[in-house]
């Protein structure tokens, strides 16, 4: 449409693949769910960037999958990286987790809704959809179940979205019916 009615003919279409951010690992895995999901997308070509496949975490409650949010920040410090999302589907699943993570957790961070101006804070909370174009040390799919993504287009898009945001390190934690297993 765009070649078209806006070039009227004169333009070029080509899409992008090569993802420059994330290691083969990551880029494999977020294949794993873009191609199951059969949204119409172009895999990425991964640059030959090795790393640790993404882990996927099972927390047995909440007390569970906030111990292991600090874990996986210790570890990733430990690592000498810094930058870290835990990237929620919706803003009001992470206002809900910035409630349960503000009483338990000793590491700063910040909650972003899309207002901000600018963010000081390597840890971040963020909504899936105000991911694109971002990129993270590390990132905390935090529970990407059933209930948060249902077997919709924009829902598998935010999905790989969230999935290809890391650089290093991705984490993915639920505690629900986990939506992707049925793609890995």
């Amino acid at each position: 449409d765009i070649t078209e009615k806006l070039f009227l003919g004169k333009g070029t279409f080509k899409e992008l693949s090569q993802s420059y951010r994330s290691t083969v690992e990551i880029i494999e895995f977020a294949d794993k769910v873009l191609k199951a999901q059969n949204v119409g997308l172009i895999s990425a070509k991964p640059v030959l960037r090795h790393g640790n496949k993404p882990k996927i975490l099972k927390a047995s409650c909440k007390n569970e999958y906030i111990s292991l949010i600090e874990l996986i920040i210790k570890k990733v410090h430990d690592l000498g990286k810094s930058t870290i999302a835990i990237i929620t589907k919706d803003l009001e699943t992470a206002k809900v987790l910035n409630k349960f993570l503000k009483r338990k957790i000793k590491y700063k961070y910040t909650l972003v809704s899309g207002k901000e101006k600018m963010i000081n804070s390597d840890i971040i909370i963020i909504p899936s959809y105000l991911t694109k174009g971002l990129e993270f040390d590390c990132t905390i799919i935090f529970n990407p179940t059933d209930k948060y993504y249902s077997d919709n287009i924009l829902d598998k898009r935010l999905l790989y979205v969230s999935l290809t945001r890391s650089l290093h390190e991705e984490y993915i934690i639920y505690y629900e019916n986990f939506s992707i297993t049925q793609f890995i």
